[in-house]
């Protein structure tokens, strides 16, 4: 007996929530990558859940597709830690692997930090020239 095509979608809406959140309220770009993966994951399983609901093989072709792109997303996130163990080798100072742990608050060669809102470091602060045009609404 199979199962009915909503067993599916009810698991790939919370493989893509999971993944959802996972990419939203982490700092870790490993974790951020993971979520998406796992959002990709929750993709395929639709395609490939309405390829076998539908008997159509376009699904699942649609499906090997998302699979691919999620290889070459994960082949990107393989060379972005190779990249970081490199520098964090060459430098020794702790900059290579931050990029990894806290890519949030990462600091760019030439003094552009990443930083989330309300979490200033003291550069910068004061001297934007007047108020913000935001800010008054």
């Amino acid at each position: 007996m199979a199962l009915p095509i909503t067993h599916y979608l009810y698991l790939a809406l919370a493989l893509f929530c999971v993944g959802l959140g996972g990419a939203l309220l982490r700092r870790s770009l490993v974790v951020v990558l993971l979520g998406i993966q796992l959002m990709l994951g929750a993709i395929a399983l639709l395609f490939a859940a309405y390829a076998r609901f539908y008997v159509d093989p376009a699904g699942q072709i649609a499906a090997l597709l998302v699979v691919l792109v999620g290889l070459i997303e994960l082949a990107v996130a393989v060379a972005i830690v190779v990249r970081a163990v490199h520098a964090e080798q060459r430098e020794g100072e702790g900059t290579g692997l931050s990029l990894i742990h806290d890519w949030h608050h990462h600091h760019v060669p030439g003094g552009v930090a990443w930083l989330s809102e309300g979490e200033g470091e003291g550069e910068g602060e004061g001297d934007d020239g007047g108020d913000d045009p935001g800010a008054a609404t």
